[in-house]
């Protein structure tokens, strides 16, 4: 996530965020920097879904924010979702085993 960004909504590495639209939410630990533009954060692709009693998927699997319908050009746009970001006390719980991390936990090129 932009660091500007997430300085304005009180927002710190290793903090855990809530990501969430009209389609759904989920939970992940965010990274910050100034190498991704502001107004846009970054969520990896390839972690399993872990629904929560109310539905929240706690390991950060971006599916929960896309539509799942083809253009009408017949491709996929999950390229640009829009949502709202902010703190959570919720807990991410990174995969489908305690090896498992969250991709969009470790991907990161600034380290």
């Amino acid at each position: 996530m932009n660091a500007s960004d997430a300085k304005k909504l009180g927002i710190k590495t290793g903090g855990t965020v809530e990501i969430r639209n009209d389609r759904g939410k989920c939970v992940v630990p965010v990274y910050l920097t100034e190498r991704c533009m502001p107004g846009v954060a970054v969520l990896h692709e390839g972690a399993w879904i872990d629904l929560d009693e109310n539905g929240v998927d706690r390991a950060g699997n971006p599916d929960m924010l896309t539509l799942d319908e083809p253009s009408p050009a017949g491709a996929f746009a999950y390229n640009t979702v829009l949502c709202e970001i902010k703190k959570t006390d919720l807990e991410h719980r990174p995969g489908w085993d305690k090896l498992a991390t969250s991709r969009a936990h470790v991907f990161r090129r600034d380290l």
